[in-house]
């Protein structure tokens, strides 16, 4: 395990940087590319440490020293009070997909570079770049009182979880949602939220949705 720093550099705006994700074919193989590559896709700007292991980098925000931090403190190299707020980051090298894992000071700092343990207890944020799941959500048939769609849930996870294509319905007037015989997991009912809430009422129905949760 090698540990490195690396020193602030502000961030370049991308607007092209999904596609960038996508056709990216070079590894995250130095620190460099590795902290301008969290920059660019979470809009970080604090300093980061890093640590690199096999498979994963670990990536965490650098507190910033107080004002109020004398010469002699920092000679004596004295740790910086944590005041929490530090995020931490776990990118795996294979994919470069980009997980939180908490903030700073973790409870179990040694497992922050076992990638079995991010998506266990001690940190289970899961993945946040990309977005796990690309979601379509077609309007299948108005009939003045229910509304069905197709939904169909895209998996962008390594290894990738099941795909989902269902019909839901809508009840315009109480808002029920009917999965039929599916199971209602978290990812289908963030999606269909963005078609259930209220907001989404008394303006025209749009025929097709996109979005990543």
């Amino acid at each position: 395990m090698q540990r490195r720093q690396h020193h602030r550099r502000l961030a370049c705006p991308l607007r092209n940087f999904a596609l960038e994700f996508r056709h990216m074919q070079e590894p995250l193989a130095t620190e460099e590319h590795v902290a301008s590559y969290l920059r660019r896709a979470l809009g970080i700007r604090s300093e980061l440490e890093i640590l690199e292991t096999p498979t994963t980098w670990v990536c965490q925000e650098k507190p910033h020293r107080p004002r109020h931090e004398t010469t002699t403190d920092a000679a004596c190299h004295l740790p910086v009070e944590p005041g929490g707020g530090y995020s931490i980051y776990g990118i795996e090298k294979k994919n470069s997909h980009i997980f939180f894992l908490g903030r700073n000071p973790p409870d179990h700092p040694a497992l922050l570079l076992d990638r079995a343990c991010w998506e266990k207890g001690y940190f289970w944020t899961g993945q946040i770049y990309p977005k796990p799941w690309r979601v379509r959500i077609d309007l299948v048939a108005d009939s003045g009182a229910m509304l069905t769609y197709r939904v169909q849930l895209f998996s962008r996870t390594d290894p990738p979880q099941d795909d989902v294509d269902l019909p839901v319905t809508i009840n315009k007037l109480t808002k029920k949602v009917d999965y039929g015989t599916a199971h209602a997991s978290w990812a289908l009912v963030q999606a269909v939220t963005k078609i259930s809430h209220p907001q989404y009422y008394g303006g025209p129905l749009l025929p097709t949705i996109t979005l990543e949760i």
